[in-house]
C-alpha cells in the first residue's frame, strides 16, 4: 500500500486506487524529537507543538494537524509569520552523530522557522504513573475563589504551552492566573527551585512573554497550592499530598497536588 499527503493529511492509498484515510487515534503519542545540523529540539502531543533551534527562541504553537496510524502532518506559523511544518512517520530512525544511540521509532522532516530543511528522530514519551491508590477527578466548580485550581480548565491551554516553553527540567505550575488582552500569566517551578513567568495567549497559541525569575522571587498569593504536575512529569511523592486528576476533553492532563502538612 502507498501513501500520499494530501491538504495535510496522511492517506493510505490502495491498490485499485482508491484513497482512504487512515483510522484517526483517539489518543495521539507525546513525542520528543531531535535533530543535528543545526541542533534543534521539539515537542509534541495532541494540544500544542514546542520548538527550539541552538540560539533562537522557542516556538510554542497549537496542534494544526490530524494524528493517524500513518503518523501526521503539522503546520504553524511565528508570530512574525514564519512557517513551522513537520512531517512524522512510524519508521526507525537512527541518530546520525551518535553510533551508540538506540534508534526511535519514529522519524521526523522538519521545515524550521528560518527555512531549513532538517530531518530527525523522535521517541515516545511514557505517561508519568498515576499517585499509587489512584487520585480522583478534580472539580474545579467546588473550590473556593482564592484556589486558583479553579479555573485549571480554562487556564490550561496556556499552562501547556508554558510548560513547554521553559527551557531546563522539567517544571510544575505553581499559580496560574487570567490577565488583560485574553492572556494568561503562569509561574512555574522545577524540582531544582527554578522558576519563571510566562505570558501566553488563553488559547495556548503561542508565548508571548518568558522571564527567569531571581533565587528568591516575590511569591504570589496561593503559590504552590495546589502544584500541577504535567501527565508526562507525574506529582511529586510523599505523604504529604492529596492528588486530583485533572481532565480536559475527556483526557488526563496532569495532577493537582495539595500540601496537606
Amino acid at each position: 500500500m502507498a501513501r500520499r499527503s494530501v491538504a495535510g493529511f496522511v492517506l493510505a492509498v490502495g491498490i485499485a486506487g482508491c484513497v482512504v484515510p487512515e483510522p484517526k487515534l483517539d489518543e495521539a503519542p507525546v513525542l520528543r524529537c531531535r535533530g543535528n545540523e543545526p541542533f534543534w529540539h521539539l515537542e509534541m502531543n495532541s494540544q500544542r507543538t514546542v520548538f527550539r533551534e541552538l540560539g533562537s527562541d522557542p516556538v510554542a504553537e497549537r496542534f494544526r494537524g490530524q494524528w493517524f496510524a500513518g503518523g501526521t502532518e503539522w503546520y504553524g506559523r511565528t508570530r512574525d509569520g514564519r512557517t513551522l511544518a513537520m512531517s512524522v512517520t512510524p519508521a526507525l530512525c537512527r541518530d546520525t552523530m551518535s553510533d551508540e544511540t538506540p534508534p526511535t521509532a519514529y522519524t521526523v522532516l522538519v521545515t524550521t522557522p528560518r527555512g531549513i530543511a532538517a530531518r530527525g528522530c523522535c521517541e515516545a514519551v511514557p505517561l508519568a504513573p498515576a499517585p499509587s491508590g489512584g487520585a480522583p477527578r478534580a472539580d474545579p466548580e467546588s473550590k473556593p475563589p482564592d484556589d486558583w485550581a479553579r479555573d485549571v480548565v480554562e487556564l490550561w491551554p496556556a499552562m501547556g504551552t508554558c510548560l513547554g516553553a521553559v527551557p531546563r527540567d522539567p517544571p510544575r505550575v505553581v499559580t496560574a492566573w487570567f490577565m488583560n488582552r485574553d492572556r494568561v500569566g503562569v509561574r512555574t517551578r522545577s524540582a531544582a527551585g527554578v522558576r519563571f513567568d510566562c505570558i501566553a495567549d488563553e488559547t495556548g497559541e503561542a508565548v508571548a512573554e518568558l522571564e527567569a525569575l531571581p533565587d528568591s522571587p516575590s511569591r504570589l498569593p496561593g503559590e504552590g497550592q495546589p502544584l500541577f504536575s504535567p501527565a508526562t512529569l507525574g506529582p511529586p511523592t510523599g505523604e504529604c499530598y492529596d492528588h486530583e486528576r485533572v481532565v480536559v476533553d475527556g483526557r488526563t492532563v496532569g495532577w493537582l497536588s495539595y500540601d496537606t502538612c
